[in-house]
């Protein structure tokens, strides 16, 4: 058997796929004692395994962690000056996503990690982060801590389904659009893509072409959208 014979049989899918992977939805094999997988090599695109798994099943309610917009959450004042930013250097210009509806949703709601609202907020992280690391900001914005956009992208595409067969609500095909626009703006053509397919299969699907099919109570904003 060749070494190139040996090195595919050896070849495993991984446990858990690299970023990129992740993120474009390919499948992410990686052969013993190599640092970057397959297809990272095939596409010539860097390999990078920073993604933190998120936990499935039900957590527990002793020590658990509570909701992001909980202001005891690890992550509650990186999202808020992200949100900031959101509402002050890119809503309405790009994104119709009602910043009052929005604003009193963060603050008496329950967002939990898998659901609508949470997809939409991640992937208004992911956008807003891009922006604040390449300048384009109205105001400058100061973080104590390392800004990762790829993990609020990361997050907010595993909270979105693959399957736009199923029945989409109005916040998360918002989330599906902002994703859209956040791989536009960082020049992702696969993801872009990939979410777009998602998008119109899914106003297909429901029928939100035709406006009297649209839901109840959407602001008017939404609607001019």
């Amino acid at each position: 058997m060749s070494q190139v014979d040996r090195t595919l049989t050896n070849r495993k899918r991984a446990l858990k796929a690299c970023d990129s992977c992740h993120r474009r939805g390919r499948k992410c094999e990686r052969a013993p004692n190599e640092e970057k997988c397959s297809t990272c090599i095939k596409h010539d695109v860097t390999c990078t395994w920073n993604r933190v798994s998120i936990k499935r099943g039900v957590k527990p309610k002793n020590g658990s962690e509570p909701p992001v917009n909980d202001p005891e959450h690890k992550l509650f004042r990186s999202i808020e000056i992200l949100l900031e930013n959101f509402f002050e250097s890119i809503y309405p210009v790009k994104i119709t996503v009602q910043e009052q509806v929005f604003r009193k949703q963060w603050q008496q709601g329950h967002i939990e990690p898998q659901t609508s609202s949470y997809a939409r907020l991640m992937a208004i992280c992911a956008l807003s982060a891009n922006r604040i690391k390449s300048g384009a900001t109205v105001s400058t914005r100061v973080f104590t801590e390392s800004l990762e956009p790829g993990h609020y992208l990361a997050e907010a595409i595993t909270s979105i389904p693959n399957d736009y067969m199923q029945p989409l609500d109005f916040e998360m095909l918002q989330a599906i659009g902002i994703v859209c626009v956040a791989a536009m703006e960082s020049s992702d053509v696969v993801l872009l893509q990939r979410f777009l397919g998602l998008y119109h299969g899914a106003l297909a699907q429901q029928g939100f072409y035709n406006e009297r099919r649209w839901p109840q109570g959407i602001s008017a904003v939404d609607i001019d959208g």
